[in-house]
């Protein structure tokens, strides 16, 4: 279900963790490290995307997936065509992308969204307003961001726009320096942990996995 966190709504996914249930909250930017070829990070998005779909509405959650076609990701990604939380509200725009021409017109379309969330904010005078969907960005290649405008609502950690992304990687050092909270599913560690104040605590995690 979705549980409110401060004035918006933040899905919650659940993962299995030995015996014990485990909660990624997708609240602010997260990194997925998957090892050679990221694929340990697809897996374990794919699950974070399938419950995702499970457990709220299309009309409570919209998901988006940038990948390039070139990495041989497709067969991974392309059940997600399926869900209907990938439809834009009006039903014009799949949010999913498989190279940069797509990924244009994706997150052009998510970006005005957001740009009219910004604005009745401000309108409001900084009043807390609930947003009435809630974005997952899935990037499998950062690299189909350069140039555009959602990057803006992406690393501005200051507001809140009712906007999650889950960046997909091979290692920690592909990631973004602004992903703080870490899922690591490779050979050297399978589990989760948040960096801050140059801590690190890891609580080790047996994922879920999906059959293709």
């Amino acid at each position: 279900k979705i549980d409110p966190v401060g004035y918006y709504f933040s899905p919650r996914i659940i993962a299995a963790a030995f015996t014990v249930p485990m909660v990624v909250i997708l609240a602010e930017l997260v990194g997925i490290v998957g090892g050679k070829g990221k694929a340990g990070a697809v897996e374990v998005a794919r699950v974070i995307a399938t419950q995702v779909a499970a457990f709220n509405c299309y009309t409570d959650v919209k998901m988006a997936f940038i990948y390039d076609k070139t990495d041989n990701e497709i067969e991974d990604w392309e059940y997600l065509k399926w869900l209907p939380h990938t439809w834009s509200e009006d039903k014009k725009t799949r949010y999913i992308a498989k190279n940069k021409a797509e990924a244009g017109d994706v997150l052009y379309e998510i970006t005005k969204s957001l740009r009219i969330r910004m604005e009745e904010k401000e309108a409001h005078l900084g009043k807390k307003k609930q947003n009435k969907q809630h974005y997952i960005l899935f990037i499998a290649n950062a690299e189909l961001l350069e140039g555009e405008l959602i990057t803006k609502y992406i690393f501005d950690a200051k507001e809140n726009y009712g906007l999650s992304t889950v960046f997909l990687a091979d290692s920690y050092d592909n990631l973004p320096n602004a992903c703080t909270y870490i899922i690591q599913n490779d050979n050297e560690f399978s589990g989760m942990f948040e960096i801050a104040d140059n801590v690190e605590e890891k609580i080790p995690v047996k994922f879920d996995v999906i059959d293709n």
